[in-house]
């Protein structure tokens, strides 16, 4: 499949909803989902699983991700920690 310009769609969701929402994990995943609904004919049903089946859920279960999930959590409530005191 060759989509040409509209390949920079995802991308530029991502960065206008972060920017407007000023949240970026859905912002993220919404250029997640948008790509996956792409390469699935178009199809907002195949695209959404297939951003957990074929992409979220393989990156997180792998160790080096895992890892710096676990790391970025901690340092989460580190920081919450040092608000609070």
């Amino acid at each position: 499949m060759d989509f040409g310009i509209l390949s920079l769609l995802p991308p530029v969701l991502a960065i206008v909803l972060a920017i407007i929402t000023r949240n970026v994990i859905p912002a993220l995943f919404a250029g997640v989902w948008l790509g996956a609904t792409m390469v699935h004919d178009w199809n907002p049903l195949m695209g959404l699983y297939a951003s957990f089946s074929e992409f979220i859920l393989p990156n997180v279960g792998d160790p080096w991700s895992s890892t710096v999930l676990i790391y970025c959590g901690i340092f989460g409530v580190l920081i919450t920690v040092l608000q609070k005191t």
